[in-house]
């Protein structure tokens, strides 16, 4: 009964209630993409098609981040999202920079000889690329194989 419920928790049942609408209202848009033709998942490629995220969440403001390994987020191919609307927040901001990593291997001495790979991202909306106000690698810290990656953004 919500008359007996404390107000911390009508904060909760209001940001609940709030989340099954943003659910409804995800699942209109994806009946609404598949009669247009634009599906989830591409069975010729294997992977995600990013028109579709990039449509299923047109109102959102987008972010894609952490450990891609491989090149890939989740099944979407990095390529792909750079192709289609999205920004890769360091190569933005730092566009000639090379030899700028965020893994290392723990073996032959790889961070010491700065052999690692970027394979930690921030990829984020084209729409919003202009508020970033720093983005970078903070290779000096240490505390396993990776190192964090910064972004900050004036939203």
């Amino acid at each position: 009964m919500l008359s007996s419920v404390s107000s911390a928790n009508s904060l909760n049942v209001s940001a609940l209630n709030t989340a099954s609408l943003l659910a409804q209202v995800r699942e209109a848009r994806k009946a609404s993409l598949a009669t247009q033709g634009i599906r989830a998942f591409d069975p010729a490629t294997n992977a995600v098609d990013p028109t579709y995220v990039k449509a299923l969440y047109k109102d959102y403001v987008q972010f894609f981040l952490g450990d891609t390994n491989a090149k890939k987020v989740g099944l979407v191919k990095i390529e792909e999202l750079l192709n289609s609307g999205f920004v890769d927040r360091f190569r933005y901001m730092h566009p000639n920079e090379t030899g700028r990593y965020s893994w290392w291997s723990y073996r032959f001495n790889a961070r010491k000889n700065n052999a690692g790979w970027r394979i930690d991202y921030f990829i984020i909306s084209d729409r919003i690329k202009d508020k970033i106000i720093n983005a970078d690698i903070l290779s000096e810290v240490y505390g396993s194989d990776h190192c964090p990656v910064l972004l900050e953004i004036d939203i």
